[in-house]
């Protein structure tokens, strides 16, 4: 009864939304300040120009970070019955995904919260629930993970990027904002 009672009094508030429709090479939201205590991430319907790996990193002051302060972990799950743990220390990225394919099937939806970014301290993320298929083998993924970035300054938003160099070709990343 509490947590319904919590959940009701959350109110999400869209700080920030892009919609890619044509290639692009990476995608920024940003406008994250002090004006929540936590963000949220909802993006849906990302496609890749070709098959590729889904990279997150931090902005400050409008800028991705291309540091080596990046550690996460998580936890991947696929409809075939495997599974297993990856994790990493000291990247230049959180890495969000076994692959992005080219077409509808292929696509990546996601929802990920974004802890004490607007603060000088460390900057961290939930990945809630990362969703993929692989067509060639249908097989279901999911992802579900965190991480942070180890640079105790003020982060302002989120940066997606494929690891290949390859372009978005289609998605949709909203950047909500809600007091918990």
């Amino acid at each position: 009864f509490v947590n319904q009672m919590l959940i009701s009094q959350l109110t999400l508030v869209l700080v920030n939304e892009i919609t890619v429709s044509s290639p692009t090479a990476n995608v920024s939201l940003t406008g994250i300040n002090s004006d929540f205590n936590v963000y949220k991430v909802i993006a849906y319907n990302i496609i890749a120009s070709a098959n590729d790996d889904l990279y997150i990193r931090v902005t400050k002051s409008g800028s991705a970070q291309n540091d080596s302060e990046y550690d996460f972990s998580s936890f991947d799950f696929k409809s075939s019955g495997s599974f297993g743990n990856t994790q990493a220390s000291n990247q230049t990225q959180w890495d969000a995904s076994a692959g992005i394919g080219t077409d509808a099937t292929n696509s990546i939806n996601m929802e990920m919260n974004l802890f004490c970014f607007p603060s000088n301290s460390y900057s961290f993320i939930t990945m809630e629930n990362i969703t993929m298929r692989d067509s060639a083998t249908n097989t279901l993924f999911g992802f579900q993970g965190g991480g942070f970035h180890s640079i105790n300054s003020a982060s302002d938003g989120v940066y997606f990027v494929l690891n290949g160099g390859n372009n978005f070709t289609n998605g949709n990343f909203k950047l909500y904002g809600f007091n918990a």
